[in-house]
């Protein structure tokens, strides 16, 4: 584990997200992207950045509230995961 992204590893698993069924992990983080709405966006020379914030689905439901970036890149239309973390 990346010992920068290794205390963000900790909150999730926190709620029982497990790197050994990634899937679900992955599934919770597409779903807040559909569930929540737009906080910021920002242009960039990349593309164009979005923040979003609140709930996402655990596998022990509790549901903390995170931020997620996303971003669109220039010539994209798919948004890529930048980041997620739990919010302040």
């Amino acid at each position: 584990m990346h010992e920068k992204g290794k205390h963000k590893a900790d909150f999730f698993k926190l709620f029982g997200f497990d790197i050994a069924d990634i899937d679900t992990f992955r599934v919770s983080l597409i779903q807040h992207s559909i569930d929540r709405d737009i906080e910021k966006r920002k242009d960039s020379d990349f593309g164009i950045k979005y923040e979003l914030k609140c709930e996402i689905k655990t596998p022990d439901e509790r549901n903390p509230c995170i931020v997620t970036i996303w971003v669109v890149e220039i010539g994209q239309l798919e948004p890529k995961l930048v980041t997620a973390y739990p919010a302040k």
